[in-house]
């Protein structure tokens, strides 16, 4: 039996909102592994029947797997942008997942770009900026 307080064991264990936080990660990932092989299969078989007709039939598996290699690399992308994107928007790093400082720069009057909003932890020395997405006139 432990002598820490439960909350002391697991650091989100006091928490009920963020209880199942990690396991609700864990399955949103997991659920995207099949639904990449199975885009995977479609564009190889695809890739290997269009070489297949329109080219030597010795190259149809290649162009298949080749298709669907960019197919995985592309959707696994996505996905990590989007983890990345969805984790620095909650305040949280994706280093060392401490929270985030958030700050922004206004336009400069006279200036053609746009403001920068960003964030920056203090932990690890991570930082992005984005442009501002509101419309603005920098005059």
């Amino acid at each position: 039996m432990s002598s820490r307080a439960p909350s002391e064991e697991h650091p989100t264990a006091g928490r009920p909102g963020e209880r199942h936080a990690w396991l609700l990660a864990v399955g949103d990932r997991l659920l995207w592994w099949p639904v990449l092989a199975l885009a995977s299969a479609v564009w190889f078989f695809f890739g290997m029947r269009l070489m297949s007709r329109f080219g030597p039939d010795a190259l149809g598996p290649a162009a298949g797997v080749m298709l669907a290699a960019a197919v995985a690399v592309t959707l696994w992308l996505l996905s990590v942008r989007d983890s990345h994107r969805d984790t620095i928007e909650a305040g949280i790093c994706p280093h060392c997942d401490a929270s985030l400082t958030a700050f922004e720069e206004p336009p400069r009057p006279g200036a053609l770009a746009r403001g920068l909003r960003g964030w920056r932890c203090t932990r690890c020395g991570f930082e992005e900026a984005r442009p501002l997405t509101a419309t603005r006139d920098a005059s």
